[in-house]
Order: C-alpha cells, then structure tokens, then sequence
C-alpha cells in the first residue's frame, strides 16, 4: 500500500478525504491503521494540484467509515505547486515526507519538521520561493538530493542532530542563507550542496564530516569564514570551495600541519589557521571582590589572572588549584572560578584604607 501512496496516477489519487480545522486533505490507506497525506486529482494531473491554501494543519489521525488512521506520512506530490499554502504544521505521528510534496508551494515561508521525522525526499521543498525558515527536527538521518533546491528566500536553516547525510543539491541556490552550521552527525556533504549560494558568509563543518562532494560550496562568493572541526581534514573531491578566494579557515589545535599538507590549502593558502575548540568562562565569586582575565598562550593555552580588589586577597581557584597566575591546556569545555575574601584588618593604618577614612 506504500507504494499507492508514493506513485499512484489513477483517476482517483487518494482513498478517503478528512475536513479538519476547516481544511481538507486527501489520504491513501497504508496499512490496517496509517494513511499518508496525497494529493487530489480527478484528471491524472497533480502538477496542477492546488487544492488547498492558507495555514494548514495536519492531523496526527483521520476517521473514515468508522475506522481511525494514524497519519504517519506526508506522500509523493502530496502539496505539489499548492502556490497558495502559507504553513503548514506536520503532527509528531509524521515519519517520513515524500518525494515532490511540498514542489514548488511558492507562497509556503516557515516550516518546523518535527522530531518524529527521520527522512525528507528529494525534491521535498524544491523552489518553496517564500520559505524564510527551516527547522530540521533531531531524528531526520538523511535530507535528499536537491530537497531545498531553488528556496532563495531562506535565510535561516537549523539541521538537527541526527542528519549523518546532506544529498546532491540540497540548498542549491539558496542565495538568502548567511550561515550554515552542519552538526558533528554529518559524515558527507554532497555533491553542489549549497552551490551559488550567494549570501553565505560563514560555515561550521561538524567534527565528523570525512567527505565534502564535487562544487559543494562552488560559487559562494560572499564566504569569508570557514570553522572545520574535524581533526583529519574531510576529503575534498575536486572544485570544493570557489577559488580564488579570501576566506580564513580555522581548524582544531593539532590539526594545523595536517590541513595545510592537504587539498584544503590549494584553496586556502596562509590562511588556515589553529583555534580553540573548547569553550572557556572565568568568573569572581563576587565581582566587588576582584575580577580574572585571560590570556591567550597558544591555540589552547590560557592564562589565568586572579585580580583582588583593594582591600580584597585571592585565596584560590573553584578546584583547590593556588596557582596565580594559572596556565590552563584546554581539552574540554571548562569554567573556573577565583575565590576572593576580604583580607584581616591587623592595625589602625589597614583599618583605615580599607574604611575609606
């Protein structure tokens, strides 16, 4: 019954309707208790098949003929060239959204996939013209060839944490974006990913990515500011990034030596650089007591100063570390707290600074 829903033409795309919240929508039974979203069509045409407008809701289940369905799927051409839709909002019973289902819906602007999601076709949201906004729920693993193609009002995209995939063309001139951050999940970028994608500015590769495909980033002319976290540098197949280029790159401590002896510094010369991995924050038990500064040694070694206020002594750090000033090697994210108190008024002369008189 699956494959009704993704690939049915006859006379007839869909089994049953359902009315909710005033909007109706189209179902094709997949199994005893589940119905995908399809689309209408009393003529074999889908690509014409505006049939719903304005915000739509999707139930998480549907009655028909005295039996219940869990609506577990958005279909193949679902919304197709719905030019009219303006949002839409998927229920937690959604698993999947198909091949073409939300093709062309230009007037779509915001979508939140939710955590129920695992998979979003290819095609999925191709040329969505309007969408401003995607947030990818954190079970989607994989989002398909050319799934945002053409979407060049996004400007904000925020990728779960489960993605391990980002397929062929998948923000494909998405000329609105200006950051891009890809999680430590992601294993590959594919190929023409965010080619043309004009706006972009700065991207964070994720600490897992081993593979970035052919032109992925080509084009993307406006790039200054590249973070890869990951130590061995991702291979790079072919005319990765545009060149020539201005971009900096910074890279983990360590891994230095190890990107600019690779393809990366073909398109990045004298301009890769070690940076911190690792989030640091100091602080004073009490800021009227003293304050800490940082210095930076190396790329993850830092200095710590302990200043007491007047009348005020340092007596040590949050973990029982003396030390002052105190040199730190950053392997984690780490806080560290000076411990002030007030000194001991032993005669007149102290008793009298420390009093202001």
């Amino acid at each position: 019954m699956v494959a009704i829903c993704m690939l049915s033409l006859h006379a007839m795309a869909y089994d049953f309707s359902y009315t909710y919240q005033g909007k109706t929508l189209y179902y094709n039974i997949t199994s005893d208790n589940t119905v995908c979203v399809t689309y209408y069509s009393s003529d074999n045409d889908f690509q014409n098949n505006n049939y719903v407008s304005g915000a739509v809701v999707i139930p998480s289940s549907v009655t028909n003929n005295g039996t219940t369905y869990s609506v577990t799927s958005i279909g193949y051409s679902a919304f197709y060239s719905c030019s009219g839709l303006t949002s839409i909002t998927i229920p937690n019973s959604v698993t999947s959204i198909g091949t073409y289902a939300f093709w062309r819906c230009s007037g779509l602007t915001s979508i939140t996939i939710p955590n129920s999601v695992t998979s979003i076709s290819e095609w999925a949201f191709y040329e969505c013209s309007s969408l401003t906004s995607v947030t990818i729920g954190n079970s989607v693993t994989s989002i398909g060839d050319m799934a945002f193609e053409g979407c060049s009002s996004l400007t904000s995209v925020t990728i779960g944490n489960s993605v391990t995939s980002i397929g062929y063309r998948a923000f494909y001139e998405c000329s609105g974006l200006t950051s891009v951050t890809i999680p430590n999940s992601v294993t590959s970028i594919g190929a023409d990913a965010f080619y043309n994608c004009s706006g972009l500015t700065s991207v964070t590769i994720g600490n897992s990515v081993t593979y970035i495909g052919y032109e992925a980033f080509y084009n993307c002319s406006g790039l200054t500011s590249i973070v890869s976290k990951a130590t061995v540098p991702p291979e790079l197949d072919g005319e990765v990034f545009p060149k020539p280029n201005s971009c900096n790159v910074t890279v983990p401590c360590g891994s230095l030596e190890a990107y600019t002896s690779s393809q990366w510094n073909d398109y990045f010369p004298n301009r890769i650089t070690e940076g911190l991995s690792f989030d640091l924050s100091v602080a004073a038990n009490d800021d009227s007591f003293g304050s800490v500064s940082v210095e930076t040694q190396s790329c993850n070694v830092r200095t710590l100063t302990a200043t007491p206020s007047s009348c005020k002594s340092f007596v040590a750090w949050n973990d029982g570390n003396t030390d002052n000033p105190r040199i730190v090697t950053m392997t984690s994210d780490t806080s560290f707290t000076a411990i002030f108190e007030s000194i001991e008024i032993s005669n007149d002369i102290t008793a009298a600074i420390c009093q202001g008189e």
